[in-house]
């Protein structure tokens, strides 16, 4: 193929249409004479950082946005499973998802931590229970599926138990009236 054209270029034979190095070097893009991205000898890519700690690195400045009715992170190669981030068409709610590793089933636990899962409060989500360890502090009712706030359910219990209490000292004066008549 020769040189590329700044125009745009016509592969015609594809095996001939490859932009890159046939040596050790990386493949530098730069526009402006500043390095913009690399892919290096190892196939690493990076953009807009120079020391990456990832085979896939970038840093944006002001804003990353990635535009995409659903975003899939895997964990796999690590033996964990997958985050979806997805929403249904207009209804202005977001969907994060934890999966199993072939993404067919949900994912046993999902855990939000502190820093390398430390021991500041965690909350854990499963399938069958949600566990908090550390407190909670809530600003505002907190609903059951029944649409029952637990502080009324509380003054629910509350008064049940005054009337059993109730009903306990009626039954215990009977009794002793009953002890006494005999």
């Amino acid at each position: 193929m020769g040189t590329w054209s700044v125009g745009g270029n016509a592969l015609g034979n594809a095996s001939q249409g490859n932009l890159g190095t046939t040596d050790s070097n990386a493949l530098v893009l730069e526009t402006a004479g500043l390095e913009r991205a690399r892919i290096d000898p190892s196939g690493n890519v990076y953009i807009g950082i120079a020391n990456p700690a990832a085979e896939i690195a970038m840093l944006a400045q002001t804003t990353f946005r990635v535009d995409s009715p659903e975003i899939y992170l895997s964990l796999t190669p690590n033996g964990g499973g997958q985050i979806r981030i997805a929403n249904n068409q207009n209804d202005n709610k977001i969907y994060i998802e934890g999966m199993s590793s072939d993404g067919s089933t949900s994912a046993a636990e999902m855990l939000l931590t502190g820093a390398l899962g430390s021991t500041l409060p965690q909350l854990s989500l499963m399938a069958n229970a949600t566990v908090l360890s550390g407190n909670l502090y809530v600003s505002g009712k907190i609903y059951t599926a029944g649409g029952v706030s637990y502080e009324e359910q509380f003054k629910a219990s509350e008064k049940r138990l005054q009337s059993l209490e109730d009903e306990l000292a009626l039954m215990q004066a009977a009794l002793a009236e009953a002890r006494a008549h005999s």
